[in-house]
């Protein structure tokens, strides 16, 4: 099962931890309160002429941060937002970096169950655990750079974890050239070894399915000692696995 579709099959659970989260975060006093001295700092920074004098005299400032997070709230400011509107929207950003997590984590879980649904004890304990998070409840509503640097890293992390399969596509054809064995190939309308990317293959309409992918049992030995041929069949073997996952 892969990312989408895990989000799409646990969208309740995503739901049930924001709605947690929301909830411990209000009742924990956060938003409606009074700003503690780095959230000072970053309000007196997206005044007007401040933050003029911040994005120009950047990076001779006496400020070690970047600016992007400064930028983004004084573009909050400008829209009208007032500081519990603007905590509103860090606790949006820490939000959706735990729930890009969870999903993450269930799609993890997924895998050992062989794409079958979690058990709903595991459910709950991710939601609990997501949703009670005890950083993000006091740290997520802040009017600093934490709320912003959390989403972007786990939007790269997602990004990366989600896109090997076009690191597998690189990395396949030249260990495969090296040793001049054959790769799997599932044979489809688009054909040739890209098509036993899902990645890849959905681009020009086919899905492969595992029963067309082909590993010659000869390529692969726990003899080997030529590293591209062993490099070519552990490629073999972990798309062989995730095919059979996903289908």
């Amino acid at each position: 099962m892969h990312y989408i579709a895990t989000a799409r099959a646990y969208c309740f659970d995503s739901a049930a931890m924001a709605f947690l989260f929301v909830s411990a975060s209000v009742m924990a006093g956060r938003v409606w309160r009074f700003p503690f001295d780095d959230e000072i700092a970053t309000l007196s920074k997206i005044e007007a002429d401040a933050a003029r004098a911040l994005v120009a005299n950047f990076p001779a400032t006496d400020d070690i941060h970047p600016p992007f997070s400064y930028l983004i709230f004084l573009g909050l400011r400008q829209l009208g937002l007032s500081d519990a509107g603007m905590r509103l929207c860090s606790l949006f950003m820490t939000w959706a970096a735990l729930a890009l997590c969870q999903i993450l984590v269930l799609n993890w879980l997924s895998w050992r169950t062989d794409g079958e649904k979690l058990p709903s004890p595991t459910r709950i304990v991710a939601v609990v655990i997501f949703g009670l998070m005890p950083l993000a409840v006091s740290q997520g509503d802040a009017l600093r750079w934490y709320p912003v640097f959390t989403v972007l890293m786990t939007l790269f992390v997602v990004t990366f974890r989600t896109k090997q399969y076009l690191i597998l596509l690189i990395a396949m054809p030249t260990a495969a050239r090296l040793s001049s064995r054959p790769i799997p190939s599932c044979h489809g309308s688009c054909g040739g070894p890209k098509a036993a990317v899902p990645a890849i293959s959905s681009m020009c309409g086919t899905v492969c399915s595992p029963a067309a992918v082909t590993i010659p049992s000869s390529s692969c030995s726990d003899t080997m000692t030529d590293p591209a041929t062993r490099l070519s069949c552990t490629n073999s073997k972990y798309l062989s696995t995730r095919l059979r996952q996903e289908g």
